[in-house]
Parts: structure tokens; sequence; C-alpha cells
């Protein structure tokens, strides 16, 4: 994966979600990457439930876009959010996911589970996990990277 053509990020309305925006914008930025971003409604919430806000954040992102000089579409569709982002990833097939954690843990991540834990197993593609926090402003390129 030297160039990222096409990136495809995975937002709600916490901080987790807007550290992996920046994240993914970054990147876009960086490699002259299409961004692409989903928003998952969930089927237990009506769809216009927040759809002011949610027209808001889209526009916020819209302009950090266009600062930046990134190609931006956007998706918003109601479902099972770990479905409707894998949905999306298979259907326009990005060199990068890219997607927020809340960091659950015990009783509430057993009863809950974790959207990123589904994607993770499910994705095709390479999926960056943004931990909450992880907003630092400045997405700086990759010097070297762990994996487990």
């Amino acid at each position: 994966m030297n160039q990222l053509r096409h990136i495809l990020a995975a937002v709600d309305f916490s901080e987790p979600a807007q550290a992996a925006f920046d994240h993914a914008l970054g990147l876009s930025r960086a490699h002259g990457a299409d961004l692409t971003v989903v928003h998952a409604v969930a089927n237990d919430q009506r769809f216009r439930r927040h759809a002011r806000a949610r027209v808001q954040l889209i526009a916020k992102m819209r302009q950090g876009a266009q600062a930046a000089g990134v190609r931006f579409a956007v998706s918003v569709q109601q479902g099972d959010p770990a479905g409707v982002i894998l949905v999306h990833a298979r259907a326009s097939r990005p060199d990068l996911l890219v997607m927020g954690t809340h960091q659950r843990t015990g009783l509430d991540r057993l009863r809950i589970g974790s959207v990123a834990e589904h994607v993770v197993v499910k994705a095709a593609q390479p999926v960056l996990i943004v931990p909450a926090g992880g907003r630092t402003g400045v997405i700086r390129p990759f010097t070297s990277i762990t994996a487990a």
C-alpha cells in the first residue's frame, strides 16, 4: 500500500469518530486520495432523529475536506452500523477503512459489542482504528507501523 487512492471513514457524533475523520482527512491529503464518509443511523433510532446535527456535522467535514483540497463524498444510511460500513466497503473498495473506537471494556463490551471489532473481522481491506482521545489536530505521516 504505497499510495492510497480512496479512503473510507466511518463517523458518528462521537469524539473517536471525529479523531478518525481527522486521520482519514490527513491521510487523504498526504496521498491525494478521495475521501468517502459513511454515517450509519442505527435501526433502533428514527432516521430523522438528530438530522439537523447530522447535516451540520457533514457540512463541517465537507468544509475541512475542501480546505485540505480533498475530494469528498458522504453517505448516510440506516441499518446495523457494522453492516452499513461493510456494505460501503464492499461496494466502493477503498484502499483503507478508518474508524474510531470507544474502547469499551467489561460488561459494556460484552453487552453492546464493538462495531470496530465486527468491521475488522469481516473487512477485506486494511482497517485503521483510531482510539478515543486520538485526536491530535495535526496528522503526520506514519514513520513506522507495529503489527501484532
